[in-house]
């Protein structure tokens, strides 16, 4: 399993043989080329909480990604 990281996307669960995400269509990347998000954990106003895949330690991390938002956003 690995997670869409489209922080629009509201099925990010994907089978590990795709490349892109089969709800919203954007690419699944491994972050670092290490850290496979696999969970999302939660999220608020500034970003989304995952659980991780680190490859190279055969363990698991939690890890935070950050939206970042446009001076020319809609509604800003």
């Amino acid at each position: 399993m690995i997670c869409c990281l489209n922080p629009d996307c509201h099925n990010p669960p994907n089978s590990d043989r795709t490349m892109f995400c089969s709800n919203c269509g954007t690419g699944l990347v491994v972050l670092r080329n290490r850290y496979r998000p696999i969970k999302t954990l939660g999220g608020g106003g500034f970003g989304k909480t995952y659980l991780a895949e680190d490859a190279e330690e055969n363990s698991h991390i939690i890890t935070y990604l950050f939206i970042c938002f446009s001076a020319d956003a809609e509604g800003y």
